[in-house]
């Protein structure tokens, strides 16, 4: 299969992904469907960026801008989810206050989503994303290479200069991501090798960030005294939980980094 109908076949379940949860009402979204929905806006902004490295007469943002504002809502949702998840799993007693102020967080995010969900027509985005279609005819598998040359290229220059600084593992969990998604779609002959490896560190590097959200929410409720202070007590208990849970992560991080698997 040519590399422009790889590309284009590929295109077209996201398209159709994307559709099918602007067509659902969002009252009956669930955990899954908010999930689901920033899965395949980040598929779609990794495509974007690599038509607009081999294209250049193709501007990402003219597509992603008019669904970029619904995206980092359902990230708002994600995280206090997220934050209510790891709570109870790391023990939820004694602090119900604070999970029901929590709750209702969750809800006002819901409404804000909501809002923003109905001002999005499907039949007008599906119409936004076929305009793409054209460009992707033109694509050429050279340029998708060098695409993906310059992404391992960032990804190594991160490697290099000190991949373990938050800052920086954040930069490089999103690289791989889009050289993760642009591998698969051209089958590139690395993948097959690195495919298996990149995934369980993207994993690996997804519990970390996950912990590391959540220990700055409880860090930014606490320093702010939005927690009662019979129930603050027992917050610092469960943050200190989180944060050796993230510490672990972050070792095992180093181990994999130190393997040089992706140098």
């Amino acid at each position: 299969m040519k590399t422009s109908e790889s590309y284009l076949k590929y295109f077209k379940k996201i398209e159709k992904n994307i559709v099918q949860c602007l067509e659902k009402p969002p009252e009956t979204f669930e955990k899954e469907d908010y999930h689901k929905f920033r899965v395949e806006i980040k598929k779609l902004n990794a495509f974007l960026i690599s038509l607009e490295f081999c294209l250049r007469s193709f501007k990402k943002n003219t597509y992603f801008k008019s669904i970029k504002n619904l995206f980092k809502q359902t990230g708002k949702i994600r995280n206090c989810q997220l934050e209510q998840s790891i709570l109870q799993e790391n023990g939820s007693h004694f602090i119900d206050q604070y999970l029901f102020h929590l709750e209702q967080r969750i809800k006002k995010e819901k409404i804000k989503f909501a809002s923003l969900h109905n001002q999005m027509r499907p039949a007008k985005i599906k119409h936004l994303l076929g305009k793409i279609k054209p460009f992707i005819k033109k694509i050429d598998r050279k340029d998708l290479d060098l695409f993906i040359e310059s992404k391992r290229n960032k990804i190594n220059h991160f490697f290099q200069i000190d991949p373990l600084l938050p800052a920086n593992l954040h930069t490089i969990r999103k690289l791989l991501k889009i050289d993760f998604y642009t591998r698969k779609i051209i089958e590139h002959p690395q993948a097959r090798n690195l495919i298996e490896e990149e995934n369980n560190f993207l994993e690996l590097l997804g519990k970390w960030h996950d912990y590391r959200i959540v220990n700055n929410l409880l860090e930014k409720s606490i320093l702010n005294e939005t927690v009662s202070s019979n129930e603050s007590d027992n917050l610092l208990k469960i943050k200190s939980e989180i944060l050796s849970t993230s510490d672990h992560l972050f070792i095992s991080i180093k181990e994999r980094i130190h393997k040089g698997v992706y140098l």
